[in-house]
């Protein structure tokens, strides 16, 4: 987790373009994938633009040699990398931790930090705490915004952990189910690139504000 970020109440909206960073601010960060990069985000990167790196694993196009080859080519930019998801299972979390235990050390041994994909099922008492600097939450629809989601939340807050949501495609959204959130993503800029810049900005400064369902801190 960069220094300046720790202990911090911003939030922040990462998207696969680099376009709303350099044309909104640093409230907006780039959720990078293993498979292939959008529009300017080794621009934004030397910038200092925030990001994540996303496994591939929803997609069902994680593979161990595209996930070693990106860890690689981006390890130059680990100061500002919120976050290297641990390839998971999709609905599976039995098989996600499994898999996380065998992959973590190695992007740990190259410096990131790491994030555990949630799964619905899963419980705060089953997840490594010591090895992730990031929750990052996915499962069903009915895990993130039910409370599933918000117990790990609250208890990876209380560890000073970074809790991240993805797919969500509103300010509304974030409002209504995930202010206790650090980050979110998810695919509105690719399809309403206009449209949607004004209502994340709206649901960012209503969290920052502390207003919110759920909100924590």
């Amino acid at each position: 987790m960069p220094n300046d970020m720790e202990g911090s109440k911003k939030s922040m909206y990462l998207s696969s373009s680099a376009r709303q960073f350099f044309e909104h601010g640093p409230q907006f960060g780039i959720m990078c994938n293993i498979v292939r990069r959008i529009g300017r985000q080794l621009e934004a990167l030397e910038a200092g633009c925030y990001w994540m790196l996303d496994n591939g694993a929803f997609t069902g196009k994680w593979t161990l040699r595209t996930w070693l080859r990106e860890l690689w080519a981006l390890r130059r930019y680990r100061r500002t990398c919120l976050a290297v998801m641990v390839p998971d299972v999709l609905a599976d979390w039995r098989a996600t931790l499994r898999r996380f235990w065998l992959l973590v050390w190695i992007p740990r041994l190259l410096g990131y930090p790491v994030a555990l994909v949630t799964q619905d099922g899963l419980t705060s008492d089953r997840v490594p705490w010591w090895l992730i600097d990031c929750l990052f939450v996915g499962g069903s629809d009915q895990h993130k915004r039910g409370p599933e989601a918000y117990q790990l939340a609250i208890a990876g807050r209380q560890r000073g952990k970074w809790i991240h949501v993805g797919r969500v495609n509103s300010g509304a959204a974030m409002i209504k189910y995930f202010s206790w959130a650090n980050s979110y993503d998810g695919t509105t800029f690719s399809r309403h690139p206009h449209q949607q810049v004004k209502s994340i900005e709206s649901g960012l400064s209503a969290i920052q504000a502390g207003i919110g369902q759920g909100r924590l801190l």
